[in-house]
């Protein structure tokens, strides 16, 4: 389980075979001991359910070489929630040690990135340091690993005191790094997030601090940190120039943009006019690329067509796919996950839902293996049954 964690922001090619074989080993022992003993199934019952509507969906795709690779991608979603039926129920300990490998691991991870952009500069020049150059895998997902190093600096931080000591004020600065890495990476679904964790943050230093100043430290520390993120990010600059102008655009001239931030919003306006085709049980995953790619064609979107671009949108994708049956599913699972912290007062678990949540909005994250992997394994492992592991 450890070397998982150490793998993910390193490969997650190899990594995908450590979690496969940690899978496995897993089920086996649990079999074999009758040690699983998981009260809660909840989320591990609708994470398979949610499976078994993308599998039917299969079956009245017309694409099912499409179809059946999407599934294939998609097998963490299925695979994780058996593993952690039949897991033994780890300890307090085991989960702090489990993100703390993650933790060192992102750190390493940094600091090949760092070398490799020194290595690239007088090639690319200080492209090198930014976004594609940057990143060992798609920058998008990359950045969203970072970001879930960040939330367990900052859990360690407040809740972990007992086991980081010393630490703490190395631990503060490298949680500090790696926002440089993810200022780098440029990802403004992380960006999204990042401000969304911020803000959560906020809120809970301001119930917990007394002292008044402190408050106001706190709040400052919010709002300077949106104004770094809006003004000294390129992307998010061009992000917002082109929300001011799109509105002003004819319609020909909007799907005839091929910005990221236009091609979103575009693409999301396809599947606004495609809603009745997918109705209830949507197109099937298999046809969902049919589906927009003819939409591309009508309104001569050709970057989008080359490119076979998906929704962009994580809540879409499911729509467009699986209809409003999948949709409504996927929403119980992130809601029941979502109560389920704030009954357990688990802040770690509500912040990575955060940037779940968040970053489900500007991209498709169960489209492609580094998303399904990652979120497949650590949604289950975090909301999976612990013993001893104290109200947080």
């Amino acid at each position: 389980m450890y070397l998982s964690a150490f793998l993910l922001p390193l490969n997650t090619h190899i990594a995908v075979w450590s979690l496969s074989l940690f899978g496995l080993l897993a089920i086996v022992n649990g079999i074999l001991t009758r040690s699983f003993r998981q009260s809660k199934k909840t989320l591990l019952y609708l994470g398979i359910l949610m499976m078994a509507i993308n599998i039917c969906s299969v079956f009245f795709s017309d694409n099912q070489k499409e179809a059946w690779f999407d599934i294939q991608v998609k097998l963490p979603l299925l695979f994780f929630p058996i593993v952690f039926f039949f897991a033994e129920p780890y300890t307090k300990h085991q989960r702090f040690r489990w993100l703390l490998t993650f933790f060192s691991s992102s750190l390493l991870a940094s600091l090949i990135m760092l070398f490799r952009a020194v290595l690239n500069y007088p090639e690319y020049g200080i492209s090198s340091f930014f976004y594609g150059y940057f990143a060992l895998f798609h920058p998008t997902y990359q950045a969203f690993y970072f970001c879930f190093a960040v939330i367990t600096g900052v859990y360690f931080l407040i809740k972990e005191k007992e086991y980081i000591g010393k630490w703490r004020p190395i631990l503060m600065v490298l949680t500090f790094y790696f926002l440089g890495i993810i200022f780098l990476l440029q990802s403004k679904g992380a960006f999204l997030s990042l401000i969304l964790v911020a803000l959560f943050l906020s809120v809970y230093w301001l119930k917990k601090l007394k002292n008044k100043w402190s408050k106001l430290v706190v709040v400052l520390a919010f709002f300077f940190g949106i104004l770094v993120v809006v003004f000294q990010s390129s992307r998010v600059e061009a992000m917002i120039g082109d929300l001011k102008s799109y509105s002003n655009l004819t319609e020909q001239e909007r799907f005839a943009k091929t910005s990221s931030t236009a091609l979103r919003l575009n693409i999301w306006q396809c599947v606004w006019e495609a809603k009745n085709e997918i109705a209830y049980f949507g197109v099937g995953n298999g046809d969902i690329k049919t589906l927009l790619n003819q939409k591309y064609r009508q309104h001569q979107m050709t970057y989008a067509l080359e490119k076979h671009l998906n929704t962009h949108n994580q809540y879409l994708e499911t729509f467009v796919g699986q209809g409003l049956l999948g949709l409504l599913v996927l929403l119980i699972w992130l809601v029941v996950a979502c109560v389920e912290s704030i009954k357990q007062r688990d802040i770690l678990k509500l912040m990575f839902m955060i940037l779940l949540i968040a970053n489900f909005l500007p991209e498709a994250m169960l489209n492609i293996s580094a998303g399904t992997l990652f979120l497949g394994f650590v949604f289950y492992f975090l909301f999976s049954e612990t013993r001893n592991l104290k109200t947080l």
